[in-house]
């Protein structure tokens, strides 16, 4: 094949890979999304369709006129619009795969619902997996008749106890420390029964001298409905939280609960007690609603 005819052939796929690429957002529309069968049959069209251009290009004679969309004749036009067309929806979807993937390898599998975040009245909601976690902190025995009055109860001297008293800062390996966990589990039944308070940080490993005192817990694998709250002050963002989860039925969830481990999370959105954000992780059977 002689050079020159080689670089025009050469140049029209430049050309053509570059307005792909620059195009691509303008050109697909949302409702191509859910047919499959089009896309498909487009696609394929569309690269017969290019590859009789570079025939044709070949079959011309060798006086160079320019890009592709220079040529004579205006079928040259209209197989490359619809060349580009479809190559834009294949590199559309190689995008949305790329990312799928990512959240696969992260272990991450998640569903915004935005239909309920204003239902349920938070900022955000969403349903995701999360891998085993280790905690070292402390513990205690209690259930929400007994909480109702903290002063009473036997959560708000545990927490007092782990931020004033103990040495949270020997604790070895921690992972995010000023990150605070608060975890509900060994629940007896439900809402109603007992169960079991745990606070601490994570820890990457039990390895090493856990501080005298101090509990570990296993958080394992689980599916969790997140919920992300509203600024406000402490406790009416926990209790409003609370109660809201409490009165949810399992579709305003995700899923069914299934009463293993629920945890609070405090970073530093929670720095300010009068206009604290804090995440809450429900365990739940996604797949039972």
């Amino acid at each position: 094949m002689p050079r020159r005819l080689q670089m025009r052939i050469k140049c029209d796929f430049m050309d053509y890979h570059y307005w792909c690429k620059m195009d691509r957002k303008s050109i697909r529309k949302k409702t191509f999304s859910n047919r499959v069968w089009m896309r498909n049959i487009f696609r394929m069209a569309s690269m017969c369709l290019y590859s009789l251009i570079i025939y044709m290009r070949i079959l011309q004679d060798y006086e160079y006129r320019g890009y592709i969309f220079m040529g004579k004749s205006k079928n040259f036009f209209l197989c490359s619009l619809a060349s580009l067309c479809a190559l834009s929806l294949y590199a559309q979807d190689n995008d949305t795969l790329k990312s799928n993937n990512i959240a696969r390898k992260q272990n991450t599998e998640v569903s915004t619902m935005p239909s309920t975040n204003q239902k349920l009245g938070f900022a955000n909601h969403e349903v995701l997996k999360r891998q085993e976690i280790l905690l070292v902190g402390l513990s205690v025995r209690t259930n929400n008749k007994q909480e109702v009055n903290k002063l009473d109860g036997k959560i708000f001297p545990l927490i007092r106890k782990y931020f004033h008293e103990a040495p949270v800062g020997k604790i070895p390996h921690r992972k995010t420390p000023g990150t605070t966990y608060c975890a509900y589990t060994d629940y007896e039944s439900d809402e109603h029964g007992d169960y079991t308070y745990f606070i601490g940080e994570e820890v990457t490993s039990f390895d090493g001298n856990i501080p005298e005192g101090f509990q570990t817990l296993r958080i394992p694998a689980q599916t969790y409905a997140k919920f992300t709250t509203n600024s406000d002050p402490m406790p009416d963002v926990l209790l409003k939280a609370w109660k809201t989860i409490w009165s949810s039925s399992p579709s305003d969830l995700g899923g069914k609960r299934t009463y293993t481990t629920d945890f609070e999370l405090y970073d530093e959105r929670a720095a300010d007690h009068q206009n604290i954000v804090l995440d809450l992780y429900i365990a739940i059977n996604a797949k039972n609603l």
